[in-house]
């Protein structure tokens, strides 16, 4: 949620409270997203 709390404040828009259940429905959005995803990190690349 750090994240997207920072994303949010950062354009200015009016954020949600945290645990909400917007930000809980984003957060469970984009894990759906990764699912099946290949982890990349530093330590991984090519």
């Amino acid at each position: 949620m750090p994240r997207f709390k920072g994303c949010v404040r950062d354009t200015r828009a009016e954020t949600y409270k945290p645990g909400s259940e917007e930000f809980i429905a984003l957060e469970l959005y984009v894990a759906s997203r990764g699912n099946g995803l290949s982890v990349e990190g530093p330590s991984v690349r090519n």
